[in-house]
């Protein structure tokens, strides 16, 4: 209350007032990010196979780095072919792999006879023998062996499985045979990376098809657990097959079977 008007009477004056403000919302977080979903790859070359991936993998390069010599001026001209760039082949046909190259899933294809002379064309992974007694043509010496395991296809075609510790990566190989070539699918990874990758190597694994086993899926994809979203056959010229994975092969890894025969 104010006093000192014009006429002498007091003026009542009302208090200001203050309108609280409430806090604005607080902005959601945002939302995992889900997994990509896995891809199923076929090939047929140079028979049919077909193995699911991680979706997060990418194609990665199968060609060793060119190989250049040196030059030299007491070279005859016979030799001057080998002064060229050369890419040298490897017994892989498709390789997948995490953005930091530290995961791996390899299908490689070599010939039986040249893991065990024959002069028979084999047709499946149990003529080398019992699991334990084709351990040494496929599991590189000093490797720890964690577990064998064995499996039949829908065709009744075998398949052979190591999974292994060797140096410093945890490898799970697969092996299976087809008129005389041994498809092998080789996961690999860090050690310290294999709780993170085990999921999808197993599961890579146990995808792994073979001869008539990957011809047609349809019938047993609905068997499957869990379907993969995707599908590509890298053999037909087209989209995702036909662009080249860029770079080179790095033959340094811990499996050398999946990298070069001369290795």
């Amino acid at each position: 209350r104010l006093g000192g008007g014009a006429d002498g009477d007091d003026l009542d004056v009302a208090a200001p007032t203050t309108t609280a403000v409430e806090p604005a919302p607080a902005a959601p977080a945002p939302a995992a990010s889900a997994p990509a979903p896995p891809v199923r790859y076929k090939g047929s070359s140079p028979g049919n196979w077909s193995v699911v991936v991680p979706g997060e993998y990418r194609r990665m390069s199968t060609e060793k780095p060119r190989r250049i010599y040196e030059q030299r001026t007491d070279c005859e001209p016979n030799c001057r072919d080998l002064q060229a760039k050369r890419t040298e082949e490897t017994p892989l046909v498709a390789r997948f792999g995490s953005v930091d190259e530290r995961e791996d899933v390899s299908v490689s294809v070599r010939g039986a006879n040249t893991l065990k002379l024959t002069f028979l064309s084999m047709k499946d992974v149990t003529e080398f023998g019992a699991i334990d007694e084709a351990t040494p043509l496929f599991v590189p010496p000093g490797a720890n062996i964690i577990a064998t395991t064995e499996r039949t296809g829908e065709s009744g075609k075998g398949y052979y499985q190591w999974d292994f510790e060797y140096g410093a990566a945890r490898v799970l190989l697969t092996a299976a045979v087809e008129q005389g070539n041994c498809y092998l699918l080789g996961a690999t990874a860090a050690s310290e990376r294999w709780d993170a990758s085990e999921a999808g190597f197993r599961r890579a694994s146990a995808s792994f098809r073979v001869g008539a086993d990957a011809v047609d899926r349809a019938a047993s994809a609905n068997k499957e657990r869990e379907a993969p979203a995707g599908e590509v056959r890298l053999d037909d010229g087209s989209g995702d097959a036909k662009r080249k994975p860029p770079g080179t092969l790095d033959c340094k890894g811990p499996l050398p079977i999946l990298c070069s025969v001369e290795d």
